[in-house]
């Protein structure tokens, strides 16, 4: 027999080691000092769901919670303080599938040949026995919750159908006490007084009997109980045989019917706001396809809602943002927590590209298990495009500040410098790290930083900005220069002040220019005293001879219209008496003839005849106005003035205007206002003759409107017409006599007004613009001079 070397017993033993650990139901592997695995087991891989070759090498603690690291710690901790810990405790594992398994493990620590410690340890998979203990210790208390505090109503009868026990809620619910109740007929006398549900008791006893033979669950029924107060509930009721015994179970559904109504209404609401609002909503579930969305989700889409509903949210999406989409929900998956808004691109139906923003949250059944997201999304396109113009814009902006020439400046509430562009250290000498960071007042004489904090104080209280704040600044080489400074406030987004912002300027040389501008201006002062006597002198001379050239002008204007004025009443009153006689006797035979010929032969063959004398009588008429004109002119007397109602004599002026019919005339005079003392007839006389030239002035129609207000010593009368209106050229010219635009008169009723109203001492005034028609207006005063 050969005898078996060292090395051949060492071998086979080894090797049944190896077929010992290798069958072992449990998991074993052996770790060094540092916790890495130097081997691993079959069963040990199979636990943490990874092959040998990956836990090889690798750190056991990567492969686990948070908790079971901190046990570990805990247990290092325990050994160097000389405190041996328990070979066995519980760790819980993270699989390579992202599983959590339970386990307990032992370790015992041993040295190899080379003296290293390793440390053997046997895992045994718990997870499944975890579960059963879970599941019996669940069991337990909700026996002991239904028996001892169920919120369901409990009772049991024996099989000959005597109720034993009813439990708390039972009596609370329905008021029925053991005693009230002895037996399932009496109870179903009592609570069962409509025969329907009366017959639920033995149908119940059936259907328990039925599926106790079948194994199966019974079907609970609805029933409407009568409670001992004779109120009415809505109970589901099912049971089962036990130890012999009828158990009933009574669901209370009053308050659940209710709060079904009730959110079933609050779900209308839900919806018809979710409808309304402008942002998109939408709802996915785990696999992210879309189960509703509103109206907005599918505007920003351009997809209808019978297109998206079921697409996957990553269609719209290319890949990187399809990456990100799946990344935010996986962490709120993850963590259960609210996803922190984030932005992603979508490609619309149109093939267009839309910026959109998204906050979503987990969506959990009613017993908290996720089945999906939910989200607002809002198109934030404008918004980036408006932000990344902003930041183009605040680019420009500094770089604009560090090329002006002026020194631009930033400070904080505190004074500090936030920024300065280079012209500012230019000015001063300090580099842009001793400046930033460093508040202002240091590099200002004492009575400057005063200034300033006071001006900054009132740009912060009123929110107005200051324009110009004068002071002393230290140059770095102790040189001190004056500076003039701006000042207003910097607000951040919401509004509110964050710092202050300005302009600075040099201004020592201006200021010793000013200096040397004041000794000289000092030096002329006297010599322009002097000259300003003399001055003073020669303008009152001067407006003494200007007073007397004026009043000359205005002697020689008077007369002149004097001259004009007489000249022109001389012949308006010879020429008038001369023509009217030979008028009148003209008007007198026309009219002879028109009565003759009214009637006769030749006027019946000859109608032209008749047509040509009624020119001529027309004619006459004109005539007979333009004599009367100058009568009139010739005859302005000064006006007898007496009290008299400026509405009534209004009114009697257009009583006697004929008024074409395409002509409406408002007349806004009340005629009992204050009375005015003036000469009644040549008053109406006025208002006639402007009347009158209105409504020539509107042949196609328009509105004649006289207005009236009263003055502390005056009264004012405006008649306004909607014609053509008067031209610059002529509207100066209007009033002289003998000046008309029309085919015929003689320009003498507009002068005749004037006339008439200065002699009451009065104004009368024009205004007009071509194609808007003219306002004409009379002042008069209250009472005569």
């Amino acid at each position: 027999m050969k005898t078996k070397t060292r090395k051949g017993i060492l071998k086979e033993a080894e090797e049944r080691y190896r077929a010992v650990v290798e069958s072992a139901p449990d998991g074993v592997g052996v770790i060094g000092g540092d916790y890495r695995f130097k081997y691993v087991n079959e069963r040990l891989a199979e636990i943490h769901g990874y092959s040998r070759e990956e836990l090889i090498g690798k750190d056991l603690r990567d492969y686990l919670d948070e908790e079971s690291k901190g046990l570990l710690a805990d247990r290092d901790n325990q050994r160097k303080r000389g405190i041996r810990p328990s070979p066995h405790f519980e760790i819980n594992i993270l699989r390579k599938d992202r599983g959590v398994r339970n386990a307990e493990i032992s370790a015992r620590a041993m040295k190899d040949w080379k003296g290293d410690i390793n440390i053997i340890v046997f895992l045994r998979d718990t997870t499944e026995h975890k579960r059963d203990e879970e599941e019996v210790r669940r069991n337990k208390e909700n026996l002991q919750a239904l028996m001892d505090g169920s919120p369901m109503a409990i009772s049991w009868a024996d099989m000959e159908g005597n109720i034993e026990y009813n439990n708390r809620k039972f009596r609370e619910l329905f008021g029925y006490t053991v005693e009230d109740i002895p037996t399932i007929a009496e109870w179903r006398r009592l609570a069962y007084p409509d025969p329907v549900y009366r017959e639920t008791i033995p149908l119940l006893a059936v259907m328990l009997a039925e599926a106790q033979k079948q194994g199966g669950d019974v079907t609970p029924i609805e029933v409407t109980v009568t409670c001992k107060d004779g109120s009415t509930r809505y109970v589901e009721q099912t049971g089962a045989f036990t130890s012999n015994r009828i158990l009933a179970i009574y669901n209370d559904l009053t308050e659940h019917k209710w709060v079904e109504e009730t959110l079933r209404e609050s779900e209308e609401k839900y919806r018809t706001i979710l409808e309304d609002i402008e942002e998109g909503y939408f709802e996915v579930d785990l696999a992210g396809n879309f189960t509703f969305v509103n109206d907005s989700a599918c505007s920003l889409t351009g997809y209808s809602r019978e297109e998206l509903i079921g697409m996957n949210n990553r269609q719209y999406v290319d890949e990187e943002n399809a990456k990100k989409i799946f990344e935010a929900f996986n962490q709120t998956y993850r963590t259960g927590e609210p996803a922190k808004v984030f932005d992603y691109e979508i490609i619309r139906k149109d093939g267009t590209k839309r910026q959109i923003e998204v906050s979503a949250s987990l969506r959990k059944d009613s017993s908290g298990k996720p089945i999906g997201f939910r989200g607002v999304t809002r198109d934030i396109t404008e918004r980036n495009q408006a932000e990344e113009a902003l930041r183009q814009s605040e680019e420009r902006y500094r770089t604009i500040l560090e090329n002006i020439q002026e020194v631009y400046y930033e400070i904080d509430l505190a004074g500090k410098f936030l920024f300065v562009n280079e012209a500012f250290y230019e000015h001063l000498g300090y580099t842009k790290e001793e400046m930033i960071g460093q508040k202002s007042r240091q590099y200002q004489d004492e009575k400057t930083a005063k200034e300033l904090r006071e001006a900054y104080n009132r740009v912060y209280t009123t929110g107005e900005p200051i324009k110009a704040i004068e002071g002393q600044w230290i140059a770095k080489d102790g040189t001190k220069r004056i500076r003039e400074m701006s000042a207003s406030l910097i607000r951040d987004s919401e509004g509110k002040p964050i710092g202050f912002r300005g302009i600075s300027r040099d201004i020592t040389e201006r200021k010793r220019m000013e200096e040397a501008l004041k000794k000289s201006e000092e030096e002329l002062r006297a010599s322009n005293e002097e000259l300003r006597a003399i001055e003073e002198e020669l303008r009152a001379t001067n407006e003494e001879l200007h007073a007397a050239n004026e009043e000359l002008r205005k002697t020689q204007e008077e007369l002149i219209r004097s001259e004009k004025l007489a000249a022109i009443g001389k012949l308006a009153g010879g020429v008038g008496h001369e023509l009217r006689n030979p008028l009148g006797a003209i008007k007198n035979a026309v009219y002879y003839v028109k009565g003759k010929l009214a009637n006769s032969e030749l006027g019946k063959t000859e109608p032209r005849i008749m047509e040509f004398l009624g020119i001529m009588d027309d004619e006459i008429n004109s005539s007979n106005k333009i004599i009367s004109d100058l009568l009139n002119f010739s005859r302005v007397a000064k006006p007898t003035v007496s009290p008299a109602k400026i509405g009534k004599v209004m009114e009697d002026a257009l009583s006697r205007l004929t008024v074409p019919e395409n002509i409406e005339v408002i007349n806004n005079v009340d005629a009992n206002l204050t009375e005015v003392e003036i000469d009644p007839d040549q008053i109406r006389q006025v208002f006639v003759n402007i009347a009158t030239n209105a409504i020539q002035a509107m042949p196609e129609g328009g509105k004649l409107t006289i207005d009236a207000k009263r003055g502390d010593k005056s009264f004012e009368v405006a008649i306004s017409d909607t014609g053509d209106g008067i031209s610059e050229d002529v509207i100066g010219k209007i009033f002289d006599p003998l000046f008309t635009t029309r085919a015929k008169g003689i320009g003498l009723g507009l002068a005749v007004c004037k006339s008439i109203i200065e002699r009451h001492g009065g104004v009368i005034g024009v205004e007009s613009k071509v194609g808007k028609g003219a306002t004409f207006t009379i002042k008069l005063p209250l009472k005569a001079n």
